[in-house]
């Protein structure tokens, strides 16, 4: 079959077809925004026992062919035939076809890829991925597109940044996520939370705490096994999905500082090709649980920035520094502070020259009897705690919780 005439690029569909080739010979796909059918005529020759679903308005829209596909659509004499849905059929007859606004289309099943080709004045992108994430199979990959355009490629980075997501490819405009999460923020729990809390101070005080920041005032260690089960099978019936779970008992003398917490190391234990590693392993959701404090009410703070790469950043030594090598990651420009950024962390305390130029994204307040679920990826902090305005001699202030952190594999691009 000839390929079709369209907007997306030949690197692009070989994305998407490297996305289909690691799911198998036989799969689903949707595309939302399937225009007259370039991709999909691209694929099926290649994979023809997929199963083809698309969804498009296309007459309603009155898009239109280009002339002359080197050209800008807005071109003078560019516009050729209207898409219609006829057109797509005449090209794509193996395919289900559906002519509908995807925000008002309803489908029974789900795929193992969903391709986003839609483009339009008054699309919400964050609902619009938010509705994609819904027709996903587990372990299936979401083609975010149109990331390079001039009008709505920040928004559409932005909306598929509010999923939890791992790249695993792209290409020109586009690229591949895998989707894990999106409920982030407060839950409500159901915990044994006074257990946990005497239990912290008993292991506390054992001989296997690590002592963290500036002046030392930060204590952890982990949870016995037993709290560990419990907890990972609450947070696993929670989410809807089992992750592998790390926990700790974390005594905070010292506000933290800006951070982020996605990183990813070699996944020594998973089995091996021929003696090389052959996954990542990535540190995706982490979890806060408020046990107790006696200092100022805490919050967590969660700004506008997040980092497409597991390479945990913390801020050190005047400037956000990767761990791993302490690379400098330059972020402030004008040093221009938000207002609701500085409700947390005030003119005057510490630490608050971390965060010029930085944008408020959302506030978790500690409560008992609630947790915060959070993208390790999102850069954030806590707010400061303390009375005073700089760090004491002696540490008498403190909050107390658990935390938590989940990973997942990565196969190794």
């Amino acid at each position: 079959m000839t390929v079709v005439d369209g907007w997306i690029s030949i690197d692009e569909m070989e994305l998407v077809a490297s996305q289909m080739r690691n799911i198998g010979k036989t799969g689903t796909i949707l595309e939302i925004g399937a225009a007259a059918g370039r991709l999909f005529s691209f694929l099926q020759p290649k994979f023809p026992d997929w199963k083809y679903v698309a969804v498009d308005p296309w007459e309603q829209e009155q898009v239109r062919l280009q002339i002359d596909w080197n050209k800008g659509y807005f071109d003078e004499n560019n516009l050729g035939e209207v898409i219609t849905k006829d057109m797509f059929s005449k090209n794509c007859p193996f395919a289900e076809m559906y002519q509908a606004y995807f925000e008002d289309w309803n489908y029974e099943h789900k795929f193992d890829i969903v391709s986003m080709g839609l483009v339009g004045k008054s699309i919400d992108w964050k609902k619009v991925y938010n509705k994609a994430k819904t027709f996903l199979n587990k372990d299936s990959v979401i083609i975010a597109r149109n990331l390079r355009h001039k009008t709505y490629g920040e928004k559409i980075l932005n909306a598929i940044n509010s999923l939890g997501n791992i790249k695993v490819g792209e290409a020109n405009g586009s690229a591949a996520y895998k989707i894990y999460y999106n409920n982030f923020g407060s839950h409500t729990i159901d915990l044994p939370v006074e257990k946990y809390k005497q239990e912290q101070l008993e292991y506390l005080d054992s001989n296997n705490v690590k002592f963290t920041g500036r002046n030392n005032f930060n204590k952890f260690c982990s949870v016995p096994i037993e709290t560990k089960k419990e907890l990972t099978d609450y947070f696993t019936k929670l989410m809807g999905h089992k992750y592998d779970w790390n926990f700790e008992y974390f005594h905070s003398g010292e506000p933290a500082g800006l951070h982020t917490d996605y990183t990813s190391f070699p996944n020594s234990w998973k089995p091996k090709a021929d003696g090389v590693i052959t996954h990542d392993c990535h540190i995706i959701l982490g979890v806060i649980i408020p046990l107790d404090w006696n200092c100022k009410q805490p919050y967590t703070i969660n700004y506008n920035i997040v980092s497409s790469i597991p390479r945990k950043l913390i801020y050190r030594k005047g400037e956000m520094r990767y761990a791993d090598n302490n690379e400098v990651y330059e972020y402030r420009k004008d040093y221009l502070f938000d207002d609701e950024v500085l409700k947390y962390n005030p003119h005057g305390t510490e630490y608050y020259k971390e965060y010029a130029d930085l944008k408020f994204h959302s506030a978790y307040k500690w409560e008992v009897g609630t947790a915060m679920i959070f993208d390790t990826r999102r850069w954030h902090s806590s707010s400061w705690f303390l009375k005073d305005n700089l760090l004491p001699d002696v540490s008498t202030e403190y909050k107390r919780s658990i935390i938590g952190f989940a990973s997942i594999d990565v196969d190794r691009l």
